[in-house]
């Protein structure tokens, strides 16, 4: 006697065009997603280095009465992109170059401004004055990184300014 098997042995051509098709919703739904929590954990690093560059500059104003004009003057050691130390007024990391002599903090603020560019893409700054943190360029980029606040008169005619 011969025992039929009528069950299957695998999936059908159909079956697997249907998960192929549920696999590629998903994931055009979840990669903008994950593209902006990446962008915002990239600014967050600005943000805090922007912060300690800004008290290691206050450090060295209360001891020696004059602001730091290159990174070399402060208690901290940044390191460039290649892995030399810094010496200048600008260092470049994997995602921003930093700059910490600006002239883009109001005038009556008594210090001037910290500074990192986004190197991807257009020209996407964060600005740190008086501990506040404002971004300038595009509204996507300031938007997606948690940035709502327009400020008017705070930046130049081309640009958008928001802060936090």
């Amino acid at each position: 006697m011969k025992n039929q098997n009528t069950g299957s042995l695998g999936f059908t051509l159909i079956e697997l065009l249907v998960v192929v098709l549920i696999i590629g919703i998903l994931a055009s739904v979840a990669l903008p997603q994950y593209n902006k929590a990446v962008l915002k954990s990239r600014a967050v690093e600005a943000k805090s280095m922007m912060r300690a560059i800004s008290q290691a500059r206050e450090r060295y104003y209360l001891e020696n009465g004059v602001w730091p004009t290159s990174f070399a003057d402060l208690d901290l050691s940044f390191v460039n992109e290649n892995g030399s130390l810094v010496s200048t007024a600008y260092f470049t990391t994997k995602d921003w170059t930093y700059h910490l002599d600006a002239d883009s903090c109001p005038p009556d603020w008594k210090e001037k401004a910290i500074y990192a560019v986004w190197k991807q893409g257009n020209y996407n700054t964060l600005n740190y004055c008086n501990g506040k943190v404002r971004c300038m360029g595009d509204d996507s980029f300031c938007k997606t990184i948690g940035f709502t606040k327009s400020v008017s008169g705070a930046c130049p005619s081309s640009l958008t300014c928001y802060e936090e």
